[in-house]
């Protein structure tokens, strides 16, 4: 055994975790990996966390505890802050999804509110991972366990960059957008058209409701005897006329219900370039 370096601290010691053969810890500065290099007897101890720096820096300075836990079946590192002073509807955490072997440089994030948790783990149990985590209100919560948040509606919204679509500095008339998705089961959201960075005075278009429990699919509660057609596949495409007009768009999806999980494979749009100013 040698020594690495003597002048990086750790935050807490329940944020080390292994995650794709690399070893991430909360650090002053952000995530951190020890991951091994092509030399011999080196070791990488790179900021995985810089696209997300100033979200970091808010969420170490407003916690006073932290904690972490691995979900191996999804490649996914969380860690969530604790404070005494902080309500469960306001606490914080952060996913970081690893999508390369090994390495931080196709790390994902995501931000997750309402799980206030003083300590976490997951371990596998009869070939079926259970991550739990608890605080000080005397209970044990399970996470990926059913479709809903302690009874309650899970409230999502992810919203990609604004595109600026070829020539930013020519405008573009929407019609159409195809959305390819991967149900488990129902699906309810909303999906907006964000034009122009969302300026003040930019007229935006109202969101469409993208919603599979119409038609032949039978969904337990809500199937109807002789019209359900039981064993149908879900619908996974989705069609819908849209309208707006500008240089730069963004797609937003905001969901609050307790339908099962689902994933965004794929969008295009149909769209008209106008003439340059």
């Amino acid at each position: 055994m040698q020594p690495v370096t003597n002048d990086l601290g750790c935050i807490e010691s329940d944020t080390i975790q292994e995650v794709g053969g690399d070893v991430m810890f909360l650090a002053p500065d952000g995530l951190r990996l020890l991951s091994a290099t092509d030399r011999i007897g080196d070791f990488g101890l790179g900021v995985v966390s810089k696209n997300i720096q100033d979200d970091l820096v808010t969420f170490i300075s407003t916690n006073t505890n932290f904690t972490s836990c691995v979900v191996r079946e999804k490649s996914q590192y969380r860690i969530f802050g604790y404070n005494n002073n902080i309500t469960q509807e306001n606490a914080q955490g952060i996913l970081a999804t690893q999508f390369a072997e090994q390495g931080g440089a196709n790390m994902q994030y995501a931000e997750t509110r309402g799980i206030r948790a003083f300590v976490a783990d997951s371990n596998y149990h009869l070939n079926s991972e259970v991550i739990l985590f608890s605080n000080n209100d005397g209970y044990l919560y399970q996470m990926e366990s059913g479709s809903d948040f302690d009874g309650t509606a899970i409230t999502i919204s992810f919203a990609t960059p604004f595109i600026p679509i070829e020539d930013p500095r020519v405008r573009k008339t929407f019609y159409k957008i195809f959305l390819y998705t991967d149900p488990q089961g129902s699906v309810a959201f909303d999906l907006s058209l964000k034009l122009d960075f969302d300026e003040a005075g930019t007229i935006q278009p109202a969101p469409i409701n993208i919603q599979n429990v119409q038609g032949t699919v039978g969904f337990f509660g809500s199937g109807v005897f002789g019209t359900t057609t039981y064993g149908a596949k879900l619908v996974k495409l989705f069609e819908s006329q849209v309208v707006g007009s500008g240089f730069a768009v963004s797609f937003l999806f905001d969901s609050a219900t307790q339908a099962p999980p689902f994933s965004l494979d794929a969008l295009t749009v149909e769209y008209a370039t106008n003439a340059r100013r």
